[in-house]
């Protein structure tokens, strides 16, 4: 059930994406996490800046900020280490794949009884 809250929290995030996003999509990896890619146009990410990029998720207990978990700049978006299906890609139109710097968002699977 958890799985089905947080694909439904992504599908509804990537489609109200705000701010300095052009495109987004989601994976499941071989490790069973759900990878959250956002590309932006606010520059390049570094370690210090991380956290400043944050999405917004109701798992159904109320809004929880999650800052990004790792970045890619100056990549190219088929240079990007997806591992799944890339799912539900939305593009800004003229905007996608210009800018080429992401920050991805990985949630790991539910565990029994959490």
């Amino acid at each position: 059930m958890k799985k089905l809250l947080l694909f439904i929290s992504l599908i509804l995030i990537s489609l109200n994406t705000y701010a300095h996003t052009v495109q987004t999509f989601w994976e499941q990896r071989d490790d069973g996490t759900i990878r959250f890619w956002l590309e932006h146009w606010h520059g390049t990410v570094d370690d210090n800046t991380l956290g400043r990029y944050y999405i917004i998720v109701n798992q159904g207990n109320g809004d929880e900020q999650i800052a990004g978990s790792g970045y890619y700049n100056s990549t190219f978006f088929n240079n990007l280490p997806v591992q799944g299906t890339v799912n539900n890609r939305v593009q800004c139109p003229g905007e996608a794949n210009t800018y080429n710097d992401w920050v991805y968002y990985d949630f790991y699977p539910a565990k029994c009884n959490e």
